[in-house]
């Protein structure tokens, strides 16, 4: 999983930017909203499935928990469709 996220990160992410990754396991929402307070991160950028309806309230968001949790601004990217 590591070297997925480094070579998303090198291909897709200007050098000038400074990125941390980070593989956890356990419940998703928590652990970036926790990381994101421990790291005292100043964005948290992450891609949503763009689910909507009943197939949102059955399987829940991720994004939506962290947007209401995180201790910083989250920019949320729909999927290329």
């Amino acid at each position: 999983a590591q070297k997925q996220m480094n070579a998303i990160v090198e291909s897709h992410v200007p050098k000038s930017l400074s990125v941390t990754t980070v593989i956890e396991l356990g419940d998703e929402a928590q652990g970036i909203v926790n990381h994101a307070k421990e790291a005292r991160s100043e964005l948290i950028v992450m891609g949503t499935h763009g689910r909507t309806g009943i197939k949102r309230v059955l399987l829940g968001s991720v994004a939506e928990k962290v947007v209401r949790h995180a201790p910083c601004p989250v920019m949320t990217i729909p999927p290329e469709k």
